[in-house]
């Protein structure tokens, strides 16, 4: 009897992968919104120079 080959499915995303994924895009945002509240931060800091 031959073995036949199964075809790999796709697994579909958990709740988990998704609140890992969640978690990390909102990492993201609060650098960048970090880094944006730094960069204009530091700049009103030279005008005031």
């Amino acid at each position: 009897m031959p073995i036949k080959a199964v075809p790999i499915k796709a697994v579909p995303i958990n709740g988990v992968d998704r609140i890992i994924a969640y978690r990390d895009y909102e990492q993201k945002t609060f650098v960048e919104w970090l880094l944006q509240k730094y960069h204009s931060l530091s700049r009103s800091y030279k005008f005031r120079l």
